[in-house]
């Protein structure tokens, strides 16, 4: 025994010391010519025939056809026809379809989109998947929480909202309903003709725009509020975001007015809405023209 070790006696003598091995995020080749460049997480892989094969270990797989791709995009579009974005809530069971697309090539992976019907207060739930003849395979889930102030009205193109002068947007749950009144008995009858049950309200809220220093620009304002009055004026359906949690698809009905709030730059838009449909169900979003995914032909 020396300083603690035994030499030769100990069995575990001859077994190399643990190999501490860092993460790297880059690599580089030079000095040669290249037909391919693979990484695997994998010691005990092979290499034969590689091609566009991709396996759960591949970390790269560069081909270098006049490109720089080293991911698994080619390998993708093979075993892809469509990705399917769908959306919950945090802790609910069921997921809700918004958007398809088509994948042809390359090119169709590259895409922007947005989901502005989420309620305020929420924690959501966004996997996108990839498809083929119709079955679901891989899939990634990110999760986003949506925060704001006053309220927002939305349809598929155009966001209004504001945070000024609001107001608490007080509502009317709306049943069918009548009472008959019995020549034989001290209490009425009431009857239920439908299955009619929704809400309706009003909105209101000043609507103004600033300029570069945070103050309100009159001319502005003026263009901005009459563009949203005619917008309100529409007669198609829109989404209506409280910062409250509330959310609503409506129509706006009756007679949206712009009063003033005892400044000039102050005008308050009032509205009424009736509840169409409901934000949480797939087949009213696309009835609606809020999404192009109809629930039918899934």
């Amino acid at each position: 025994m020396f300083l603690g070790t035994t030499f030769f006696c100990g069995k575990n003598t001859f077994i190399p010391p643990a190999t501490n091995i860092t993460g790297f995020d880059s690599v580089s080749i030079s000095n040669g010519t290249y037909n391919r460049l693979y990484l695997s997480s994998n010691p005990d892989d092979t290499i034969y025939s590689l091609e566009d094969d991709w396996k759960y270990e591949t970390k790269l797989n560069a081909g270098f056809k006049n490109n720089l791709e080293g991911g698994n995009v080619g390998f993708s579009v093979k075993n892809t026809d469509t990705v399917i974005i769908k959306t919950r809530e945090k802790g609910m069971f069921d997921w809700k379809t918004i958007y398809t697309i088509p994948i042809k090539d390359n090119t169709d992976f590259n895409f922007i989109l947005q989901y502005p019907y989420s309620r305020n207060n929420s924690e959501n739930e966004y996997m996108l998947l990839s498809s083929i003849n119709g079955i679901e395979n891989s899939y990634v889930i990110t999760e986003c929480k949506t925060d704001f102030n006053g309220f927002f009205i939305v349809d598929k193109e155009n966001i209004y909202g504001t945070c000024y002068n609001v107001d608490f947007t007080d509502t009317t749950r709306n049943i069918s309903s009548s009472v008959i009144e019995l020549l034989n008995n001290s209490y009425p009858t009431v009857f239920t003709n439908s299955d009619c049950n929704y809400v309706t309200g009003s909105t209101s809220g000043c609507f103004m725009r600033l300029d570069d220093n945070e103050q309100a620009d009159n001319a502005a304002g003026v263009k901005y509020r009459d563009q949203v009055m005619r917008w309100l004026c529409n007669n198609r359906p829109k989404i209506l975001k409280l910062e409250d949690g509330r959310i609503y698809m409506i129509r706006v009905t009756g007679k949206p007015a712009d009063t003033n709030e005892g400044h000039e730059d102050l005008r308050k838009i009032t509205f009424e809405w009736t509840e169409i449909g409901d934000v949480e169900n797939e087949q009213d979003l696309f009835t609606n023209g809020f999404s192009d995914v109809d629930i039918k032909y899934l």
